[in-house]
């Protein structure tokens, strides 16, 4: 379903088909297949083609940060080229059989919409000698299908940073930046939703989206929270994440809501040598012998350290979709994530009452696999 169709069509209340729902509110012009959205170990990356498409309309709001002199636009194609042309495998001198090992790199930080032109991102993305004026936010950087590697965007993806509106750094705290970009983006890209209530509870489970050691956009999930150290504003967790992720936003897969910005964490590849010595993100992988991703359990390593988000919330406007939850939430309405790979379900944004008010939704393209409605 397209996006723009569903923040265009006023849908009646009809599709709300979960605990509370009335009966009479199961049909609409489009019939009975739309419902509100329920929603360390192993490697829990998915591509963007891989994952459910409730993840790929969220990885739609999310941006990568892009050195601007490293993306070319083309105004007779309205096209921009992005990346460097090598592969990750040749960045960071990777096995052949490393994950991902052929993807392309380019970007060097995540972000995420938080209103109509402003994204959230990670401050320390800006302390390595690349300003604002420097960066370039570009949204559509995915695998949209197996082998398809994206070299290009439309120019129409690509946005600039107009101005830092506030950010904060502290290495062993929180580290987050809210910028203006320099026009609004898109409708079809809704701005997310974040938690504005306490810090999520130790064993939360937790998932993000953003883009890994430069690589196009993945999600992660299958992660929880370990502990939280909210005097200095910041949970730690298991997720897969690597450089490149910082200012990925972190959702709470029962709720939907974003609790945080990634921040930092351990270590992304070694290399080991061999006379059995290992080295760990060396600095110039290529001297050393291939390498691959770091592996520890899911209990163990230092873990990914994540801002929390209660530190930007009077930073943030709140969204349609914020207040689309908050409303489900009133009603008992689930909002639970459904499972990383394809459910065969599609996402949906829609106007149930004609006045501007929008629910989180899912869309199901075949109306026999509609769960039946259950009442209180």
């Amino acid at each position: 379903m397209n996006a723009r169709m569903t923040m265009k069509t006023a849908f009646a209340a009809s599709v709300l088909l979960f605990p509370g729902a009335l009966l009479a509110e199961r049909r609409t012009g489009y019939g009975a297949n739309i419902v509100p959205i329920a929603i360390y170990g192993s490697d829990d990356r998915a591509d963007y083609y891989e994952a459910d498409r409730v993840y790929q309309h969220l990885a739609d709001s999310t941006a990568a940060l892009f050195r601007s002199r490293d993306v070319v636009l083309d105004a007779s194609r309205g096209t921009a080229s992005i990346g460097s042309g090598r592969t990750i495998r040749d960045k960071f001198n990777l096995r052949e059989e490393e994950r991902y090992g052929d993807q392309p790199f380019g970007s060097f930080c995540s972000s995420f919409l938080a209103g109509e032109d402003l994204v959230v991102t990670a401050q320390h993305c800006f302390e390595e000698g690349i300003t604002c004026a420097q960066t370039s936010f570009v949204f559509g950087y995915a695998v949209t299908r197996a082998g398809a590697f994206p070299s290009e965007v439309p120019a129409e993806n690509v946005f600039g940073c107009k101005e830092v509106v506030a950010s904060h750094y502290d290495r062993n705290g929180a580290d987050y930046a809210v910028v203006r970009l320099d026009r609004k983006v898109p409708a079809e890209r809704f701005p997310l939703a974040i938690n504005r209530g306490a810090a999520p509870a130790a064993g939360a489970r937790l998932f993000a989206i953003g883009y890994p050691s430069g690589m196009p956009v993945k999600v992660a999930g299958s992660a929880s929270v370990r502990r939280v150290h909210a005097d200095r504003g910041f949970f730690v967790t298991d997720l897969d994440t690597f450089a490149g992720n910082s200012g990925s936003p972190v959702f709470n897969a029962d709720t939907m809501l974003i609790e945080g910005v990634l921040t930092r964490g351990g270590t992304d590849y070694i290399h080991t040598e061999s006379d059995g010595v290992t080295y760990y993100d060396p600095r110039r992988p290529g001297g050393y012998a291939p390498g691959a991703a770091h592996v520890v359990g899911q209990d163990e390593g230092r873990g990914e350290d994540v801002t929390l988000i209660g530190r930007l919330k009077n930073l943030l406007p709140v969204t349609d979709f914020e207040r689309a939850i908050d409303e489900a939430k009133e009603r008992d309405i689930p909002t639970r994530a459904p499972s990383l790979r394809d459910s065969g379900v599609v996402p949906a944004i829609y106007n149930p009452d004609g006045r501007g008010g929008v629910v989180p939704a899912v869309y199901y393209p075949d109306e026999d696999d509609i769960p039946e409605p259950t009442f209180i």
